[in-house]
């Protein structure tokens, strides 16, 4: 268990076949600025491996650190 180990572990439910959801990004959103703020590593990642970490990423680099579109998709970003 990750947690036996000091890593701390959140899990965020996205339910399949649907679109993510506003609420989930927010959550994430939380989540990941609370790591930051508090100077901790953050490692994401995707249960089913259809890619919703890479959402999740991609829009809080636009929606959060202000990143254009086609940067934070293309990878090509600067976190400062």
């Amino acid at each position: 268990d990750v947690e036996d180990m000091g890593i701390e572990y959140c899990k965020i439910r996205v339910p399949g076949h649907q679109d993510v959801s506003d609420k989930s990004c927010q959550k994430f959103f939380h989540v990941v600025n609370t790591f930051l703020r508090d100077n901790r590593q953050n490692g994401i990642h995707c249960t089913h491996g259809i890619n919703r970490s890479g959402y999740f990423i991609v829009r809080y680099l636009i929606e959060i650190l202000g990143q254009q579109p086609d940067n934070a998709i293309a990878g090509k970003f600067l976190l400062l």
